[in-house]
Parts: C-alpha cells; structure tokens; sequence
C-alpha cells in the first residue's frame, strides 16, 4: 500500500510539472473576472516598441460602466496611423469629432513562422485575424491559427447570440480585412476558397467593391440563400431577404459611391434586426495609396472615412444601444506629416475651407510597419489597464475582440 500511495503521489507531482510548463497564450483566452477602474489615458504618439510581456491569464472584464449595447459598429481604417488621422485633418481644415473620444494605442504584431512575436511587419489578413478574433496568427494565414484551425470570430458571437452581421469594404470581399472577419484559408491568395467559406460563413451582409471573381460567382451567391444586388438604387430590394450580397462601384477615390452613403444602407438593412447586429466597416484604400506614395489621394480616404464616421454618428443621433470603434488594423508607409512648411521634403497645399493650407510630409516606407495604431471608443467606458493584453501603455490588437465580446456579453446581460 505504501509502494502505491508513493507511486500515486510521484505521479500527481510528475503531471504538475508538465502542466506548468506549458506556455499560455494569453492571446487566446476569453473573459474572466469583472473589474472597475478609471479609463486609461493613451499618448498620441505612435511608438515601434514590441509589445511581449507573457501571463498567465487573459482577464479582459474592462468595462466600467454601460448602457446595454444591442449592437456595434467597427470601422477600420486599413493602414490608418495617428499621422494619416493628422493628414486628414490638415487638408479637411478640422479636427475629427472621433478623435476626441477617449482613445488607447494598439500593438499590431504578428506572429512568425515559429509561433512567436514576429519583428517583420504585418499584412492585412493576420491583422484582421486578429481582432477579428482574439488569436494571433502569421501573415498569409485567413481566419486561422498558424496550425490551419479555423477560428471563430467576433461576427460568429454576435451571430450565435441571434445578431445579424455585416461586412462594408471599399475593398475587394477576398482581400486581406474583410476577409479576415468573414473567411477561411491558409493563404490570403486563395480567392476562390476565400469566396466560398464566405458563403458559409452565415454573415447576413457582405458588400465589397465590384471584381469579375465575385460576379462569375453570381449563381451560386444566390443558391446560399443571399439577394445579390450590384445596382445601389436597388438595393432596398434586398431588405426583405436575411442575407443580402452587394457588389457596388466603391473601388478607390474615383468611385462612383462612397463609403459613408453605402454604410448608411448598410445600417438601414441591419437595424432591421430586433435582437441587434454587428457591423464592420473598412475603408481600405488609405493602405494602397501609402503603398505608391500618394498623398492627396490618401488624405482623401482618410477624409472618406472620417464622412463615414459622422454618418454613423448622425444616424445614431440621441440612440444609446450602439458601440462604435474606429481603429486600424496596421500602420503603412511610417507617415510624417506637419503644418510646418519644409519640415519635410514633399509638400502639398491643400485648400481647405477656403483658406490655403502647407502639409509637409515624407513616406519613410512604402511597406507596412509595426508603429502603433489607435483605438477611438464611444458609447462605453472602459480601462484597458485592466486587461493583461494592456502592456507597454498599448492594448494587444486582439484585446480588440475581447472588448467586442464583453460588450456584447454585457449588453445581453450575461
């Protein structure tokens, strides 16, 4: 008996070790205990500083205090950092209202091929993964951890809670953002997978700039039970169906539709709902003009999103059910702008509101970078401090699928 008791025993202490040993990804755990506190204040400027402290736990109970939320809206700017937010302004003439609200810097890092932080930049689709869903994973990689397991995201949640969920893109619905909220596969190359998985997705809108992929595909987005529309004056004739697929002139500045006109749709179509709804929002041509050094094209986007931003807002009016986020899922071309005259070797002079204005600039780069982005909130309080994805005065990317979680969760209340 006491041979077996010594056996039991070396063996209990031999299976907590191997348990200890093993690390925690705190980029996967979900929500424990609730917390309060005061909202955390962020710095305006964008930093470089890996964010790489490990814990063991992944506490995201921040939120302070709200009204019950039934639904959120997320609006991304692709490539969007503080300096592009600046850009804007500068040639509009005016400070954003969305960059009053309170706000917090966001780490963007990936992860490499080894499953650690990776100090080479992030592309689009491991950027959205992971807000999209709370789990880092390596470029290329859609809608996946880097061991192919499909992850859900926060659209899944929102669904499985009885939400309808959409997708707004000025951008092509296989590309890197939306389709990391919406898709599945191991390389962001793989349109036609991406396309596909898309229709499973259960994701009751999907909109994106018009591409012959998605066309050709007309058939068969209608035997997945969606109402296909390319014709924006018709669109209303989608209302009546639970999926509804747009494909519609929003490709660039030379679109014939902007973003903020079509969101507003996309908000009418939504808000239909009773139980509430999800909706993400992206302007992604900030990224593609930084890619090829175009700044007045950039300011333009950056100015798109900011309209789109207040349509939102007007739209929501004196309502208190609804979360809005703007952020961006990486930084491109480490921008530097000034309204110094010659502070930089490129200069564009911008008319705004009539008066004539100087914006100094310079692209450092024309790849993306690991600068850190910015996360404006409005509607809650919350302190990010709180979290243990809040490290180095910045929140972990996927922090931001924790937040959306715990407001869903929150508005339900659960």
């Amino acid at each position: 008996m006491k041979i077996r008791l010594l056996c039991l025993a070396l063996a209990f202490c031999l299976c907590q070790a191997a348990c200890s040993s093993q690390a925690v990804d705190p980029t996967t755990l979900g929500t424990t205990q609730a917390t309060t506190a005061t909202t955390a204040a962020a710095t305006t400027e964008p930093t470089t500083e890996p964010t790489t402290e490990a814990t063991e736990t992944a506490n995201y109970n921040v939120l302070q205090s709200t009204e019950p939320i039934r639904n959120i809206v997320l609006i991304i700017g692709d490539g969007m950092g503080l300096q592009h937010i600046n850009a804007g302004q500068l040639y509009d003439g005016k400070t954003y209202a969305f960059t009053t609200w309170p706000m917090v810097r966001v780490n963007t890092q990936a992860l490499d091929a080894n499953g650690e932080l990776s100090t080479d930049f992030p592309d689009s689709t491991a950027a959205a993964t992971a807000m999209a869903t709370g789990v880092l994973t390596a470029n290329e990689f859609v809608g996946r951890s880097i061991d192919g397991t499909d992850l859900q995201t926060i659209l899944d949640v929102a669904s499985a809670m009885g939400k309808s969920t959409g997708m707004v893109t000025t951008d092509f619905l296989f590309n890197g953002t939306p389709a990391g909220y919406t898709a599945h596969a191991n390389s962001r190359n793989d349109r036609i997978p991406i396309l596909e998985t898309q229709l499973d997705s259960g994701v009751n809108l999907l909109c994106g700039a018009v591409n012959e992929s998605c066309t050709i595909m007309a058939q068969q987005i209608r035997e997945k039970g969606y109402a296909y529309c390319e014709d924006f004056t018709k669109l209303s004739d989608t209302f009546h169906s639970d999926k509804a697929y747009w494909q519609l002139d929003l490709w660039s500045n030379e679109a014939t539709l902007g973003l903020p006109e079509v969101s507003l749709e996309a908000l009418r179509y939504l808000d239909q709902d009773e139980n509430g709804f999800v909706l993400v929002i992206e302007q992604a041509h900030i990224d593609k003009y930084c890619h090829h050094q175009q700044f007045q094209d950039l300011c333009i986007a950056v100015s798109d999103l900011n309209k789109t931003v207040e349509t939102v807002m007007n739209w929501l009016g004196d309502r208190t059910d609804t979360a809005v986020l703007v952020t961006a899922d990486h930084e491109t071309a480490s921008l530097q702008v000034s309204d110094k005259a010659g502070k930089y070797e490129n200069t564009l002079v911008a008319a705004a509101n009539g008066a004539s204005q100087d914006i100094s600039y310079t692209f450092r780069t024309p790849n993306h970078t690991i600068t850190n982005v910015v996360l404006y909130t409005y509607g809650f309080t919350a302190d990010f401090t709180k979290s243990d994805l809040y490290a180095k005065k910045a929140l972990k990317n996927t922090g931001i699928y924790y937040l959306m979680e715990e407001i869903l969760t929150t508005g339900q209340g659960e």
